[in-house]
């Protein structure tokens, strides 16, 4: 039974909105006792999704919106915390995404803290504009599967072609254009967050007070000389995200990437079938600012 206190929905074949108290969480099998209304919250989501019909040429929009301005991965709470699988189909002719940093929409007379929606009869952002474009670039060929890590789209990226500007302000928020081309049918939910990390870690410069086992750890995961990872981490040539400790031992033997996603507010993926029998991706990196006629009029 709908929770109306903590959440509240409305759904049609082309538009699915949720309102709810709190940002939508991952969580497993149980939620906190606190928050046990989550379970129902998120079947949903998942129930509503199953409402949309998506036609020949549309494309998936989702957005978050809320006045929060904490770090998080926008993509996170649209997608993964949902459950990717729920959006293979949804997102076969590619995905728009973007977070708003504004007070959410009202439903009726109500207001809710915090706002997201999936919808295939939008084509722009809603809540961004395009301010200027950061860098252009095209990767090298991949092999990609299921099991491609960060690692292999990073790297893939920094033996491709990156054309940047040399602004030299870092942005706070920025967006991402990228086409993906295959000759097979990609789950751009599937491939979302290795995709997203990968390229947004290649506009970034490593910080050097790492261990050589760090490098080390990259270079066997990717069959390259350890000297020259750390050469193409290091880089600062096309760093128009900045810098920061891009890498961290994690566990044992592994590597956690700390990308700096939290400033990315606008995607769109769209994929592109060729008979190449290997995977590439392009696109373009840009800052972004408010779009203040959608904001104003929130």
């Amino acid at each position: 039974m709908e929770n109306k206190n903590n959440y509240t929905h409305h759904v049609d074949s082309k538009n699915a909105q949720f309102w709810s108290s709190i940002r939508f969480p991952l969580f497993g099998a149980d939620p906190p006792r606190s928050h046990h209304w989550l379970k129902d919250f998120r079947k949903q989501i998942q129930e509503d999704l199953s409402h949309l019909k998506l036609g020949h040429g549309d494309i998936l929009y989702a957005s978050y919106v809320s006045s929060e301005k904490g770090f998080f991965d926008v993509e996170n709470v649209l997608f993964y915390n949902v459950g990717p699988q729920h959006f293979r189909n949804l997102t076969r002719n590619g995905l728009m995404f973007e977070r708003g940093i504004t007070e959410p929409p009202k439903i009726g007379k109500f207001s809710f803290p915090h706002f997201q929606q999936y919808s295939i009869e939008k084509s722009s952002f809603s809540y961004w504009e395009r301010e200027n474009e950061l860098a252009t670039f095209s990767s090298a060929p991949l092999n990609f599967s299921n099991n491609t890590k960060v690692d292999n789209i990073w790297f893939s990226l920094k033996r491709g072609n990156i054309k940047s500007l040399g602004l030299a302000e870092v942005p706070q928020y920025f967006g991402l254009n990228i086409e993906v081309n295959s000759n097979k049918k990609i789950k751009i939910s599937s491939i979302l967050k290795v995709l997203l990390d990968g390229i947004i870690s290649a506009f970034q410069c490593h910080l050097t007070n790492n261990t050589p086992d760090e490098f080390d750890i990259t270079s066997k995961r990717l069959g390259i000389d350890s000297e020259k990872v750390k050469e193409l981490f290091l880089d600062k040539r096309n760093a128009v995200l900045g810098s920061g400790k891009l890498i961290d031992e994690f566990r044992q033997k592994g590597i956690k990437w700390n990308p700096k996603d939290d400033g990315l507010m606008a995607v769109k993926i769209i994929p592109k079938y060729s008979d190449s029998t290997d995977t590439t991706f392009s696109g373009s990196l840009f800052s972004v600012k408010n779009n203040e006629e959608v904001i104003n009029n929130q």
